[in-house]
């Protein structure tokens, strides 16, 4: 039984818009629950996970070839685990960028169990492009129903 989260909501109201959200919270706090919840209520989403060693791979070492293979053809991506790319800030950039260029609006969702390094690794690249405003206005913050907290950034461009 699935048990909606306090930030479902504040994340559904930025499908709509390009930022990229990072979902940040400790193991067994429901980010994972969360994404594949969101993706199954999406046409044209895909849910990934930096587990699967091969994908990461992919993202860290051609990004172009990912780009082509898992965010064109979608509207809404979700990569879970994200933290365990080693270029994961920079590769995010450049996927940005090139969807920028392209004039394609994608919502790409990440989530990482480790928040100071996913958002070290991640939002430090974006800032000027897809992250040039993170403040707490952005953040959201809601209770998971185990004691644990999910957050959410919302990283503007």
């Amino acid at each position: 039984m699935y048990i909606k989260r306090f930030l479902e909501s504040s994340i559904e109201n930025y499908l709509s818009t390009p930022e990229i959200i990072a979902i940040i919270g400790p193991r067994q706090a429901g980010k994972t629950t969360l994404m594949l919840h969101l993706q199954k209520k999406l046409e044209y989403s895909f849910y990934m996970s930096f587990e699967d060693v091969e994908l990461r791979q992919l993202f860290d070492h051609s990004v172009k070839d990912f780009l082509k293979i898992y965010i064109e053809p979608y509207k809404t991506i979700f990569i879970d685990e994200f933290q365990y790319s080693k270029e994961g800030g920079k590769n995010l950039k450049f996927v940005y960028d090139k969807l920028r260029e392209k004039e394609e609006f994608k919502k790409i969702i990440i989530s990482g169990s480790s928040s100071l390094e996913l958002t070290i690794r991640a939002v430090k690249h974006l800032v000027g492009r897809g992250c040039s405003k993170c403040s707490s206005k952005y953040y959201k913050r809601g209770f998971c129903g185990k004691g644990l907290f999910l957050q959410a950034v919302f990283c503007f461009p």
